[in-house]
């Protein structure tokens, strides 16, 4: 079920993009992701301890994380693929919006991104940030809707947009902010070694999700005794 979702948003996206054109597609998850900020914000900045007021999370979240994504590593990612997807905007040869719009949307999203706790979040917005500024201002000759835009300009302009983000990012931050961004434990990363002998019984379908903390018992090496429901390890899983 969740290849075939995947298989079907891909062709939705295609269909749309041959049909209406790339840049109004890339228009779509920058409002997504825009509208799920906004609405995390609007929950933080009333204290809200349920979500639409009838949901209560089970898990204590802090302040900036109660809204539609209450996972801060969903929620991070959701985020910087609107923020990445704006910044293409920008870089296009024809604007579908102003780029001040655009930019303002990136300054906006960009804080929340990094608030919502997820070291790998963090890491993938500084990665994908280089890769862009080292990518996009070449010139794609070929390319009809991107092309070569003045690299002091582009530069300049993000400049400004990460500046502005970083001061809405001081005024965010809370210390749970902190805690979360600068833990030191690596958990995710040690269950590769611990799954290794279960990926070995059961190469070829696994265990299932669901049944992942049941056969994780019998794997689990190490002194702690802690148990986990799913990997959260993208090649274990």
């Amino acid at each position: 079920m969740k290849w075939a979702t995947y298989g079907a948003a891909f062709t939705s996206a295609a269909s749309y993009g041959r049909r209406r054109g790339m840049l109004r597609g890339l228009l779509l998850p920058v409002a997504a992701a825009a509208a799920v900020a906004l609405v995390t914000v609007l929950h933080g900045f009333v204290g809200a301890e349920q979500i639409y007021g009838f949901y209560e999370p089970t898990v204590q979240r802090s302040i900036w994380h109660m809204g539609p994504l209450l996972n801060p590593n969903h929620l991070a990612s959701y985020l910087n693929f609107g923020i990445f997807c704006a910044l293409g905007l920008v870089a296009a040869r024809r604007a579908i919006l102003p780029r001040w719009v655009l930019g303002v949307t990136v300054a906006f999203l960009v804080p929340n991104a990094v608030v919502a706790g997820s070291r790998g979040g963090v890491l993938g917005l500084v990665v994908g940030v280089a890769v862009f500024c080292l990518t996009v201002p070449k010139p794609r000759h070929a390319d009809p809707d991107f092309g070569p835009i003045p690299r002091l300009t582009l530069l300049g302009t993000m400049a400004i947009v990460f500046a502005v983000a970083i001061g809405l990012t001081g005024l965010m931050a809370t210390e749970d902010t902190i805690v979360a961004l600068y833990a030191g434990n690596v958990d995710k990363l040690r269950m590769l070694t611990w799954c290794r002998h279960l990926v070995a019984d059961y190469p070829w379908f696994g265990v299932g999700r669901g049944a992942f903390e049941s056969a994780f018992i019998a794997y689990r090496s190490g002194p702690s005794n802690e148990i986990y429901s799913h990997p959260e390890n993208l090649p274990t899983q």
